[in-house]
């Protein structure tokens, strides 16, 4: 499912919104910066 998120959010070349977190699961950031 997330895949498909990312493949609408992304497109266009727009910049990564959902992000895998290892041990955690997902997470959204809208400027990319790192922090969460």
């Amino acid at each position: 499912y997330v895949m498909y998120l990312r493949r609408k959010t992304e497109a266009g070349g727009e910049p990564r919104l959902v992000h895998t977190v290892r041990g955690v699961g997902y997470a959204l950031r809208a400027d990319g910066s790192g922090e969460a």
